[in-house]
C-alpha cells in the first residue's frame, strides 16, 4: 500500500508542476501580448503626429497655389500680354528642358542595361580563362 501512496503523491505534484508551467507560460504570453500593444500605440501616435504635420505642409502648399493663381488671374484682368508671353516662354522652355532631360536618362539607362548584359558574357569568357590557367599552372606544379 505504500506504493500506492507514493504514486498518488507523485502524480499530485506533476499536475501541479505541469499547472505552474501552464500558469507562467500564460503570464509570460499575456506579457509579449501587453508589449507588444503598447509598441503598436506608440506607433500609432508617431503615425498621427506624422500626418498631422503632412496635412500642414499640404495646406500650405495649396495657399501658395492659391495666391499664385489669384496673382495669375489679377495679371490677366489688368491686361498684361507682355507679362503673359513671358510667362509662357518659360514655361515651354521648361517644357523643352524636361524633354532632353528625359531623352538623356532613357539614352543612360538603355546604356547601363547594355553594358550589365555585355559584362555577363565577359564575366564568364573571363572565368572559363581563369579555370584553363589554373589548370595549367596545377599541371606545371605536378610536372618535374
Amino acid at each position: 500500500m505504500a506504493r500506492i501512496i507514493s504514486k498518488s503523491k507523485t502524480n499530485k505534484t506533476n499536475k501541479t508542476n505541469k499547472i505552474k508551467k501552464d500558469i507562467q507560460n500564460n503570464n509570460e504570453i499575456s506579457n509579449l501580448i501587453l508589449e507588444n500593444t503598447v509598441a503598436l500605440q506608440r506607433n500609432l501616435v508617431e503615425t498621427t503626429e506624422e500626418l498631422k504635420n503632412l496635412n500642414i505642409k499640404l495646406t500650405r502648399l495649396l495657399e501658395i497655389f492659391d495666391r499664385a493663381n489669384r496673382t495669375f488671374e489679377d495679371s490677366l484682368e489688368k491686361g498684361t500680354e507682355t507679362d503673359i508671353v513671358e510667362l509662357e516662354k518659360k514655361i515651354d522652355a521648361l517644357v523643352e528642358q524636361n524633354r532632353v532631360i528625359a531623352k538623356g536618362l532613357l539614352l543612360l539607362g538603355k546604356s547601363n542595361r547594355s553594358s550589365v548584359t555585355e559584362a555577363k558574357p565577359r564575366f564568364k569568357a573571363r572565368q572559363s580563362i581563369n579555370e584553363e590557367e589554373d589548370s595549367e599552372e596545377d599541371k606545371s606544379d605536378y610536372s618535374f
